[in-house]
């Protein structure tokens, strides 16, 4: 049987524990969440790590979600709903068009879009081939958008279809012209003089691109420019891992 003084002593420890609880949540109210934030935290860390030590990226792990679900919903754009498969079926028809323009690991493409299903695909289109993307923040106009090219040394400019980035980049074609920059646009119902690939898309094979076509990346190569909105022709860009 346990003893009076045993039963007393357990009482003041609990009491003590509670009032020591409750002292912390009266002090810090965001402990239990912040709490649980750090070992959310470990835990993506120990899962980004293990993954690089495979050499396996952002694209990679798209590609697994493909092959798990490929019915799943992935995007709910403008009340339509594109699955993973959606998207997966157009980032490899991308890929394989500029595959067979000659792009290939290393390169730098640039994505000027607003938010759009044609965003994402764009970019792991591109990431199959371990190509690089610079994210265009579509403020920017002419000397601060043309730098932003340069610094990436972009070699495509994926444009989509709204006449106000159309206007944009008509005005500095010239430029983009004396620095081989190519224009691909998609989704375009505007009249333009640049090359719309919706066609070639929707007539090329959407088979998937093998990963050792991008065996060559390092995990410290960069995988993405991101051009913040206050962005200059001085370029603040924020660089990105593969992951």
């Amino acid at each position: 049987m346990t003893s009076p003084g045993a039963i007393d002593k357990r009482l003041k420890v609990a009491t003590g524990a509670a009032a020591a609880a409750g002292l912390v949540r009266f002090l810090y109210p965001y402990f239990g969440r912040d709490y649980n934030a750090v070992r959310s935290g470990r835990a993506f860390a120990k899962y980004v790590k293990g993954n690089l030590a495979k050499n396996r990226y952002i694209v990679d792990l798209f590609e697994d979600a493909v092959e798990r679900d490929p019915y799943k919903t992935f995007i709910i754009y403008e009340n339509t709903i594109y699955t993973y498969g959606d998207i997966n079926t157009m980032a490899n028809k991308l890929a394989n068009f500029a595959r067979g323009k000659g792009f290939k690991v290393g390169d730098c493409a640039a994505i000027l879009m607003y938010n759009e299903p044609a965003y994402i695909w764009s970019y792991l289109g591109f990431a199959k081939l371990g190509m690089k993307c610079a994210f265009i923040n579509y403020n920017l106009r002419a000397e601060s958008l043309i730098n932003c090219l340069d610094v990436t040394d972009a070699k495509i400019l994926m444009l989509a279809d709204d006449p106000r980035l159309l206007s944009t980049v008509e005005n500095i074609a010239g430029e983009l012209e004396q620095r081989n920059i190519g224009i691909w646009t998609t989704g375009c119902n505007e009249k333009t003089k640049f090359r719309n690939i919706d066609d070639d898309l929707a007539n090329i094979s959407d088979q998937a691109i093998q990963r050792e076509v991008r065996s060559a990346i390092l995990y410290s190569d960069v995988s993405i420019y991101i051009f913040t909105s206050g962005t200059t022709v001085s370029s603040r860009v924020q660089d990105g891992d593969p992951i």
